[in-house]
């Protein structure tokens, strides 16, 4: 809902850009469980433009995502934290009382473009008491992104295994005189065999 600049009666604007970025620390991690091969978990990390990565938000999903879809959620966290840096209060009249929470107020001053705004706080008093915090469209907007190719591990079945007991003589001379001696034999071989 766009507003002009006459309704806001009182407007103060903080960017508090400075500090979100400083605790996101210009990087977003993701790991997820990675679709479309041997589910193991991935992880989807994505940097601010310009920026060295010396630490980021770590968050983990149980989801079972694709690295493409894993990555966009990524970059889209970390997109709406640098947004939502910039912060507004201001003042509107009791007629606009229909607005609440999660509403989303165009404000601008009529020489430069107007920014969207969502409302996250309302003051109900003589005045309504606004606490918004900016909102870009673009950011939820989905990204082009391509799928890599995702290589899945060779499927090995269990196979049987052929056992043979062997009648040997002691070699060493120490062994336990009860204790068998067994030979597996298989095609293809499993790798290990628990006996």
């Amino acid at each position: 809902m766009p507003l002009t600049s006459r309704c806001p009666r009182k407007r103060r604007h903080r960017n508090s850009r400075e500090p979100r970025l400083r605790s996101w620390r210009e990087g977003s991690r993701l790991s997820h469980i990675e679709a479309g091969a041997d589910y193991a978990t991935r992880t989807a990390e994505t940097i601010a433009a310009g920026a060295e990565l010396q630490t980021a938000s770590d968050s983990e999903l149980p989801l079972v995502l694709t690295p493409a879809e894993g990555r966009a959620i990524a970059d889209r966290w970390l997109s709406e934290a640098m947004v939502s840096g910039e912060t507004v209060r201001f003042a509107l009249p009791p007629s606009l009382g229909h607005l609440g929470p999660g509403d989303v107020v165009e404000l601008g001053d009529g020489a430069s473009l107007a920014r969207r705004w969502r409302i996250d706080r309302i003051e109900r008093a003589s005045t309504l008491n606004v606490e918004a915090v900016r909102v870009e469209p673009g950011v939820y907007r989905p990204t082009q992104g391509s799928d890599e190719d995702v290589s899945q591990r060779a499927f090995v079945p269990p196979v049987p295994v052929w056992p043979v007991f062997l009648d040997l003589p002691l070699m060493r001379g120490d062994e336990e005189p009860h204790a068998p001696h067994l030979a597996v034999a298989a095609t293809p071989w499993p790798g290990s065999v628990a006996v």
